[in-house]
């Protein structure tokens, strides 16, 4: 169905409305019956291309279940507008009334369905990317090995080293390893020696011992601390140590819960890079307590 056709037609539709409208007001008679039959065609001929249209667009079931109310009403309402008007070409001045109220709820019930329409095309998505989106899906999942050459090339660029984002491979790669470093904390688990760079150097102290209240509101408690950048730990076992330090000041009851976002990563010489990463450690109880920490890390690439 052509885009353009279907527009042309729509707002047509409108021009005729308004002047049958208009030409009804004035008592021009035979040039508004002509408009009116004109607007009932033009109107048939819009339906017919907005079910033809709206085949390939999957729109939002709530919004699609309140467009096809508001032109059912209309269409319901339209008998009433033809039977009104048909009394009154027939000389029962009576109907007038009835006739008016009979327009007025037609082409209130119409733009409102032309209005619901252009609400529900808002958030249609076009079936031809839904279906490229769900065989991808289906292949990731089930692994068909026949992909049409488009789903291809979008399996392709799904993993950045192919298109030689390197820092994206890098920020994945260290995000991964923070997350298996503070999983191992977490579950006192010894860190593979292999993790820790032969020039590892220090760091400092994941909890910094000085800590200044900010704020004290309906029983919590904000403490931040300045950051340092001073190497207070030599070794990685003295890392483990300053974790543990850093959950204990967390409270002793429930589980340590930690997250890690890794948000920029920086080139440096040779094979080593820069990350900064978010890291949230949190502990349920009967006092919760959370932490947030803004760790910058330097890695050695062993690629």
């Amino acid at each position: 169905m052509s885009t353009p056709l279907f527009i042309l037609n729509l707002v047509l539709t409108v021009i005729s409305l308004v002047a049958t409208l208009v030409a009804g007001r004035s008592a021009r008679r035979r040039l508004h019956y002509c408009l009116a039959g004109t607007t009932i065609a033009l109107l048939a001929t819009a339906i017919y291309q907005a079910e033809l249209f709206g085949r390939d667009f999957h729109f939002d079931p709530l919004r699609l279940r309140i467009h096809l109310t508001c032109a059912g009403l209309c269409l319901a309402s339209l008998p009433g507008v033809l039977w009104t008007g048909l009394s009154l070409a027939r000389g029962r001045e009576s109907r007038r009334p009835w006739h008016k109220r009979c327009v007025a709820t037609f082409v209130l019930l119409t733009l409102a369905a032309i209005c619901t329409a252009l609400w529900m095309f808002l958030s249609a998505v076009p079936r031809h990317l839904e279906q490229e989106a769900s065989a991808s899906t289906e292949t990731l999942l089930l692994g068909r090995p026949d992909l049409p050459p488009w789903a291809e090339e979008n399996l392709r660029h799904r993993d950045p080293a192919t298109d030689a984002w390197q820092t994206e491979v890098l920020q994945g790669l260290a995000n991964q390893a923070l997350q298996d470093i503070l999983g191992n904390w977490r579950e006192q688990k010894t860190i593979p020696p292999e993790t820790w760079s032969p020039e590892f150097r220090g760091s400092s102290l994941l909890r910094p011992s000085a800590l200044e209240t900010v704020r004290e509101i309906s029983g919590m408690t904000v403490r931040v601390a300045n950051p340092t950048s001073s190497l207070e730990v030599s070794s990685p076992l003295g890392l483990t140590r300053s974790w543990r330090d850093w959950a204990k000041a967390l409270g002793s009851a429930g589980e340590v819960h930690a997250k890690v976002k890794t948000i920029e990563v920086e080139l440096l010489a040779g094979d080593y890079f820069s990350t900064r990463a978010l890291v949230f450690l949190s502990r349920l109880g009967e006092s919760p307590a959370q932490a947030n920490a803004e760790w910058k890390l330097i890695w050695e690439s062993k690629n």
